[in-house]
């Protein structure tokens, strides 16, 4: 399988597409990527990250276009060797994989080898549970009752940590947790 790259801001820093570049050139992945713009339910792929991923990949040579899972047949990323998840409100997010049953296309394909970026909500959904998240932002939670994520990853993800790092204690109750601070980027 290929690594998943986790990112709290996406292609925002340097380092993480170096990162990404580099996952790319060592594992002979072709240059398709398809960019999932549904975790911001308002601007989709008019949101400011998605347009600004969007120019780098194109300026480093990648095809790419938008597969918004809420409105597009998911079996349009069988098409892509690279699926990048976008930011936005992870639970709206995860409501529209399972909704689309992108989320069992999404397993399907990481077990077939596609790359995965995930940015954010977009890093968050692929872990274990969102129940961190819920924890931390209540209100944000919009009636789910399922907190499941996708579990490609054996952990609970936590994007922005650094935001939360005054709530350590409490976050303790959700381990195994990755960390990932503003700027950073883990390979899983």
């Amino acid at each position: 399988m290929k690594p998943i790259l986790l990112t709290a801001n996406g292609f925002q820093d340097e380092k993480v597409i170096h990162a990404f570049l580099e996952v790319v050139r060592i594992h002979h992945i072709p240059k398709k990527v398809a960019l999932i713009p549904t975790a911001d339910a308002v601007y989709k792929e008019r949101n400011y990250h998605a347009v600004h991923t969007m120019e780098i990949l194109q300026e480093n040579g990648f095809e790419a276009v938008y597969i918004d899972i809420e409105f597009q047949q998911v079996q349009a990323l069988c098409e892509y060797p690279i699926i990048y998840l976008n930011g936005g409100s992870p639970f709206y997010f995860l409501k529209q994989l399972r909704k689309s049953q992108a989320d069992q296309q999404l397993r399907r394909l990481y077990a077939q080898g596609v790359f995965l970026i995930g940015t954010s909500a977009g890093a968050a959904v692929l872990g274990e549970s969102l129940a961190h998240a819920a924890h931390l932002h209540p209100d944000w939670r919009e009636g789910m009752h399922s907190l499941e994520g996708l579990k490609l990853i054996s952990a609970h993800i936590l994007p922005h940590s650094n935001r939360y790092e005054h709530l350590q204690d409490e976050l303790e109750m959700f381990q195994p947790l990755i960390c990932i601070k503003d700027g950073e980027y883990k390979l899983i």
